[in-house]
């Protein structure tokens, strides 16, 4: 992903500086840290933020002397020969006539870019996958990020999946709801604010980036786009079904206790990289052929979460409803949400 151009308004026009915000931050490729209208409060700034670049009016920039080698581009709104000498004595690296020019003035903003010591926060991404069909991934995602929201933690769970999730949250079939389609106009620039665009609001709290329509994938190669600014608008981020090879801090795997699901969770966890962290999860424990205790045997660990089979998952399920946070299920799943806490907070 791009880094993004942190940028300093210098622009004596109030309305001028507000179109040009507007402009900048809707790129993803430029953010505006502050903005100033005159030189002197100019060089505090400046010395404060250490922006890629100012944009401002010649005169402001002019009088201020000095930049600390933030990149200058001129803004006015009309061109004329004071003006360009102006900018000229100033050091600008280029000149542009507001808003003629203003594709040309966020391209050149973008290229200023350079890397930065990120003190953003920046959530924990838990990826929920299952090795085989039917295993309950959607289920455990969906709750996972619910019982996050209601332990107060800020969460986003993200669709990277088939579009179940949508059904699981109960999310109405006629609603015009935003997905990941959405993103498909800014594919090679997505940032945080275009994100935060089409997440959906779900009563538990939690918001949830839906996933597209078949054949409207943001594609395998922008997913970790999306995840990197999904990232920095949550505590926690859980990923629901995410494709091989997506980056997390903490993978869950979903089983069930049968031999088949033991068999296709250890084929899939030889596949993870080297020093991939991941863990157990089980879901819908009952008796059968196999016990919980037989993960730790198994998977040479005991597992993080045990949900336990109950008939009134089925009817939430049936009905788009999450399952009550008092039920025996919900209680499982918020210890689940504290070991996962446990696991992936310093």
């Amino acid at each position: 992903m791009q880094d993004v151009a942190r940028i300093v308004l210098a622009l004596e026009s109030e309305h001028l500086a507000q179109d040009v915000i507007d402009f900048l931050d809707r790129t993803g490729r430029t953010r505006v840290v502050d903005t100033v209208r005159d030189a002197q409060a100019l060089s505090a700034v400046v010395d404060r933020e250490r922006p890629d670049a100012v944009v401002g009016s010649p005169e402001v920039v002019r009088a201020a002397g000095r930049l600390n080698g933030s990149a200058f581009l001129a803004v006015a709104t009309e061109e004329s020969v004071r003006l360009l000498r102006g900018a000229v004595d100033a050091g600008a690296h280029g000149f542009f006539v507001w808003p003629a020019d203003r594709s040309a003035l966020g391209a050149a903003a973008a290229r200023t870019a350079h890397p930065h010591e990120d003190d953003r926060r920046r959530a924990n991404v838990v990826s929920v996958v299952g090795a085989r069909g039917g295993a309950g991934v959607t289920f455990v995602a969906s709750h996972l990020a619910a019982a996050l929201a209601s332990a107060g933690r800020e969460s986003v769970v993200l669709d990277a999946g088939g579009g179940e999730l949508a059904w699981a949250l109960g999310v109405p079939v006629d609603a015009e709801i935003r997905t990941l389609a959405d993103l498909l106009p800014v594919r090679d620039e997505i940032g945080e604010e275009h994100v935060r665009n089409v997440l959906w609001p779900h009563p538990s709290g939690v918001r949830a980036l839906l996933a597209a329509e078949r054949g409207h994938s943001v594609g395998a190669a922008r997913l970790g786009d999306v995840i990197d600014a999904a990232a920095h608008l949550c505590d926690v981020l859980v990923v629901h079904a995410p494709p091989a090879g997506t980056t997390s801090d903490l993978t869950l795997v979903v089983v069930t206790l049968d031999v088949f699901a033991f068999r296709a969770a250890k084929s899939a966890i030889e596949a993870f990289e080297h020093g991939a962290r991941w863990e157990i999860v089980v879901n819908r424990a009952d008796r059968g052929g196999l016990a919980v205790s037989d993960v730790e045997r198994v998977f040479g660990r005991p597992a993080i979460g045990t949900l336990p089979n109950e008939r009134r998952v089925c009817i939430a399920q049936d009905r788009g409803e999450l399952v009550p946070p008092r039920s025996r299920v919900g209680r499982a799943v918020a210890r689940l949400a504290t070991n996962v806490l446990d696991k992936v907070t310093p």
